[in-house]
């Protein structure tokens, strides 16, 4: 199931994207649209180097010994995905990394996947 919903949301996207930057072509200079993503792959960047992949790791440690991340951990991953939707060129994935920039969400969906990632701990504990 969630294989197939990823792959629909992986096929979906880049459809989208190349839409929406079309249908911007039409109304904009390209040079405009060509700036406005040079500026946003640059601050992606610049959020991508602030923070280190390694998260990653931390997270999924946490994860193996039974832990729920951190606050801060969580937070600073969702901002390093903030720079990676940054670099990615496109109006959606922008728009989803400007919204990881609002201090309000970013809290909300940390505090969203710090729900799912307990549910997941509770049932690997069910079965085991």
């Amino acid at each position: 199931m969630v294989g197939g919903v990823l792959t629909l949301f992986l096929f979906l996207i880049p459809v989208l994207e190349i839409t929406l930057l079309l249908l911007l072509a039409e109304r904009l200079p390209v040079f405009s649209l060509f700036t406005l993503s040079g500026v946003t792959a640059g601050a992606g960047w610049w959020f991508m180097r602030s923070e280190d992949f390694s998260l990653w790791t931390l997270i999924e440690t946490e994860l193996q010994n039974q832990r729920l991340p951190t606050e801060e951990l969580l937070n600073d991953f969702l901002l390093w995905t903030c720079g990676m939707l940054l670099v990615v060129p496109g109006v959606v994935t922008d728009a989803a990394g400007f919204v990881l920039l609002v201090p309000v969400c970013r809290e909300e969906l940390s505090k969203w996947t710090r729900q799912q990632m307990h549910r997941h701990l509770q049932r690997k504990n069910l079965r085991a």
